[in-house]
């Protein structure tokens, strides 16, 4: 069997309701760090260097399984206890037992043991994969095949198998773990210098010190020792010497013994007075004095390897990249403000490379939130203000607080907030400032900029159309001043990908103004954005690195017509129709914004309110069979239960608007449109691809449907990519189509498509009694049209109660098909 993937640690159980006993290609929605419940296991994984994307030779294999001997020996050394060693197909496993919870802290903990083994044992044969350290990381499962490229005598695929299992299985203690992490190389160790302009491998060399093996590591010039060069009696690759890009030198013996010892006191013993000599150097004075004025700022850094600085300025803490040049004014501030100089450009430089390279090495990986975040019970909002201050929100209601224990990203184009006051009703002020054509769309509205605040969960995108005159860039810039405010609040779409990935990395809340259409890779992307995944941006920190972005964005859109027609992105929306507003009731700007702002604390205030009682709802709401948006329809019951307006209410508003948006999908597939109106007289319909897309250009010429785009199957061969696309928009129209091979008769070999009422299943005849007619492929109708008197009650014959059959399938998916009667609403 082909290599199966599976978690290491135990998942949420509520996980399983996007596949029950299933297995699901390309899913979009994959397990994250937030969906674990536990760290069980501490996963060490040996790979042989090689390119990417082949198998490993008989002889990388053995080295790299020798090797996880060698790391085993060591771990032990250490008290470890035995672990479960396994051949991954292409390297080695070696799996220890732990029972940490599911932090920051913890995560930051496993990163550091895998570091410390990558110093001593990756090589330029096998390398430790310092990778696996999130709680969410898939594992092979043991007994299914290692296929990496082709399957070849040199370079065989491998069945991956468990070599041993201890007879006790221990766990590795909290304490053994964070012990080994004092191992790692660390800037602030005993006698490191902080820059030098001496060349470590020709030091060595004057000096004979024995180097048992040199490599590159994280940028820097690793020399393994031979033996510690503070105690002879200390062998076997326990000590080394490390020279930082910048220049700057650390010595370290992994012995406790030598724990206190480190480059200086090794420079002691072979050139006494080096001290007095490089207190005469200036500029280097500059550098010490810099990084010193730095250790008063806590280095970490950001879940993407960027490191940031926490300085204190002003009674409160910022948080500033190493990079920026705040930081750099800070220092020079600092500096100037200690020693009465200005520091020089090059010292200044120096330091920075010394203390970006010091976060590198030992800094914790803190994940960092915009303008919303969450820690265990409670949602945390940042206002962005000069004090630097945000609201908690919990069950028990909400609060502003300088106080609070996560991270905010401020960039650019973050604005403050108003300080919010608490008004229960408050938040249907906000309708005195947009537009919208009905209270279903209203109620919809408040559900949705609710749900906003919400950290870490996929968002719908709020979608806004209207003719000109109905202030559809008003409303997304007040939307936008609610949730996110923005120095710069409504964008356009940049140019190209990585420009967008950017926009949507550094706004909370973007809000495209005046869109006309969306290609394929922008509508793509914003998918990506709009529910969570990784996007690729190569070049946003460093040239040569690429950067995979991970987040999950509110995103707003307007257009005078609908811009938004991809399956895809219509399956995340929320569509919105503007009223233009009458010429009577038009103010003018000034007099608008000045309202608003003064009603916007009281709106702002209301939505905390609504938030903190949806929080306490949220936790015994179950609904069944959800839709595709599961997180947004659970939490818009629960808002919509906050507001009063009903959550089973909110949830036909919103499935009539999923049908609204499945409407525009079909509407803008030609493909869609016509197997819509082929199956509107039909419960059925069996052919051949060939004579199916026949028949389809047939019709498209017809009614003079636009066969040009990429989106029409050009051959037979690309039906089914085709269909595919569309495949859960003709689902929520009650169509449905299998595609599968003609075993017997004329047709035989060939392929076939049957397409459904999804609604009528249990009325159709199975396809397989059902021989493909005769005939040539142009001409004659080489359909079956399958029809019963049982299908007639459904009135598919065109009397117009079609939508109700939709509302009324997805409330019984839902479990609430009872309580509503739709016929009301049609």
């Amino acid at each position: 069997m082909p290599a199966v993937y599976v978690t290491m640690n135990p998942c949420k159980p509520e996980l399983l309701a996007r596949a029950e006993n299933k297995t699901v290609n390309w899913a979009k929605n994959t397990t994250s760090d937030a969906d674990i419940l536990h760290r069980k296991w501490l996963l060490i994984d040996l790979d042989p260097v090689r390119p990417s994307g082949i198998s490993s030779t008989d002889t990388e294999h053995e080295a790299a399984m020798a090797r996880a001997e060698e790391v085993k020996a060591f771990l032990t050394d250490h008290t470890f206890p035995e672990p479960i060693i396994a051949d991954s197909g292409n390297g080695a496993h070696l799996m220890y037992r732990i029972d940490l919870e599911n932090n920051d802290e913890n995560r930051n903990l496993i990163r550091k043991v895998l570091a410390v083994l990558d110093v001593f044992f990756t090589d330029e044969n096998t390398e430790i994969d310092k990778t696996v350290y999130n709680a969410a990381r898939i594992v092979k499962l043991y007994g299914t095949m290692a296929c990496k490229g082709d399957n070849t005598e040199t370079r065989p695929h491998r069945i991956s198998s468990i070599i041993s299992v201890p007879e006790e299985i221990q766990v590795v203690s909290e304490e053994v773990l964070q012990a080994f992490t004092n191992l790692l190389p660390d800037h602030s160790s005993s006698g490191t210098t902080k820059s030098s302009s001496i060349n470590i491998s020709d030091w060595l060399k004057d000096h004979d010190i024995e180097v048992a093996e040199t490599k590159n590591w994280n940028g820097s010039e690793m020399h393994i020792l031979g033996n510690c060069p503070f105690n002879p009696d200390h062998t076997g690759k326990c000590a080394f010497i490390l020279q930082f890009p910048n220049g700057g030198i650390m010595a370290k013996c992994h012995h406790n013994s030598c724990s206190d010892k480190g480059w200086a006191d090794l420079r002691d013993m072979h050139e006494p007075g080096w001290r007095d000599a490089e207190e005469d150097d200036p500029s280097q004075k500059q550098v010490d004095q810099i990084i010193s004025i730095a250790e008063s700022a806590e280095l970490i850094l950001d879940e993407y390897g960027k490191p940031f600085a926490s300085i204190e300025h002003n009674g409160h803490k910022e948080l500033q990249a190493v990079s920026s040049t705040r930081f750099k004014q800070w220092l020079t501030y600092k500096f100037h403000k200690h020693t009465r100089q200005a520091p020089s450009g090059d010292a200044l430089s120096k330091a920075i490379n010394v203390i970006e390279s010091e976060a590198g090495f030992t800094a914790d990986i803190r994940k960092l939130w915009l303008r919303v975040g969450q820690l265990d019970d409670a949602i945390y909002y940042d206002l962005a203000d000069p004090d630097y201050r945000i609201v908690k929100i919990t069950t028990e209601g909400w609060e502003t607080s300088s106080q609070y224990p996560l991270i905010f990203r401020r960039h650019a184009n973050t604005a403050p907030q108003v300080e919010p006051v608490d008004s229960p009703n408050g938040i249907f002020r906000l309708f005195e400032y947009i537009n919208l054509n009905t209270e279903e769309d209203k109620n919809l509205l408040l559900v949705y900029i609710v749900s906003c605040l919400i950290p870490d969960v996929p968002h719908v995108v709020g979608v806004f159309s209207g003719e000109k005159g109905a202030a559809k860039s008003t409303t997304l810039r007040i939307l936008r001043s609610l949730i996110d405010p923005a120095k710069q609040d409504l964008l356009t779409i940049p140019r190209t990908t990585e420009e967008l990935a950017l926009t949507l990395f550094k706004n909370y809340v973007p809000a495209f103004d005046n869109l006309e259409e969306l290609g394929p890779r922008i509508s793509n992307m914003l998918c990506t954005a709009s529910t969570g995944g990784g996007i690729s941006k190569r070049a946003l920190y460093t040239n040569e690195e690429e950067i995979i972005f991970s987040f999950k964005r509110c995103i707003l859109l307007n257009g005078i017509v609908e811009v938004v027609t991809r399956p895809d992105l219509l399956d995340r929306s929320l569509s919105f129709t503007l009223n233009r507003i009458d010429p009577t009731a038009r103010r003018e700007e000034s007099e608008l914004w000045e309202s608003f702002e003064q009603d916007k604390p009281v709106i702002l205030g209301a939505m905390f309110t609504t938030l903190s009682k949806a929080m306490s709802i949220y936790i015994d709401v179950n609904l069944n069979n959800l839709p595709r948006m599961a997180d947004f329809a659970r939490w818009g019951y629960s808002i919509a239960e906050a507001l009063e307006i009903g959550g089973e209410k909110f949830l036909e508003i919103y499935y009539r608007n999923i049908i609204k948006s499945n409407e525009t999908a079909i509407n803008a597939s030609p493909l869609a449109t016509i197997i819509v109106n082929l199956m509107e007289e039909r419960d059925q319909y069996i052919n051949t691809i060939g004579n199916f897309l026949d028949e389809m250009e047939r019709i498209a010429f017809a009614e003079h449907l636009n066969t040009s785009s990429r989106e029409w199957p050009k051959s037979s061969n690309k039906v089914q990519n085709s269909l595919r696309k569309i495949k859960s928009n003709l689902v929520d129209a009650g169509i449905k189509y299998e595609i599968s091979k003609i075993t017997s008769g004329e047709h035989k070999g060939k392929t076939q498509i049957k397409i459904t009422k999804a609604l009528l299943a249990s009325s159709i005849n199975n396809s397989d009694a059902n021989p493909l007619p005769s005939g040539e492929d142009h001409g004659e109708d080489n359909s079956i049209d399958v029809t019963s008197e049982e299908s007639l009650k459904y009135g598919e014959s065109g009397d117009g109660r079609h939508g109700e059959d939709q509302i009324s399938m997805f409330l019984k998916q839902s479990g609430n098909e009872e309580k509503l009667d739709v016929t009301d609403y049609f």
